[in-house]
C-alpha cells in the first residue's frame, strides 16, 4: 500500500479506537477529569501559586481535579446517549475495517 493510504489508514483506526474508548462511563470520566484538571490546574497555579508554599500549590491541583471530575461526570449525564451511539459506532466500524485488513493481507 502506498504511503498516503497506510498513513490515512492509521488515522481513521486511532480515531476509531478513540471513539470506541471513550464510549464508556469510566474511561470518558478518566479522560475529561484529566483533561479538564490538567487545563484547570496550570491556569490555578499560575494565578494563585505565588500566595503560598507547597501545600497550596497541592490543594489548588486538587480543586481543579475535582472540577475537572465534575464536569465530565455532568457531561456524561447530559450526552450519555450520544457517548454510547458514538462508541457503538466507533467499534463497528472498527470491528469492519479489520476485517477489510485481514482480507488485504
Amino acid at each position: 500500500m502506498p504511503t498516503r493510504v497506510v498513513g490515512a489508514h492509521m488515522r481513521r483506526k486511532f480515531f476509531l479506537n478513540l471513539g470506541k474508548y471513550l464510549g464508556e462511563k469510566r474511561n470518558f470520566i478518566k479522560a475529561g477529569a484529566t483533561s479538564v484538571g490538567v487545563l484547570s490546574a496550570v491556569p490555578l497555579l499560575w494565578m494563585l501559586g505565588h500566595h503560598g508554599g507547597v501545600g497550596w500549590w497541592l490543594f489548588l491541583v486538587v480543586v481543579a481535579f475535582l472540577a475537572g471530575w465534575g464536569w465530565a461526570y455532568f457531561m456524561w449525564l447530559a450526552f450519555e446517549n450520544d457517548f454510547r451511539r458514538i462508541g457503538n459506532v466507533s467499534a463497528a466500524a472498527l470491528a469492519e475495517l479489520l476485517k477489510e485488513t485481514e482480507k488485504r493481507s
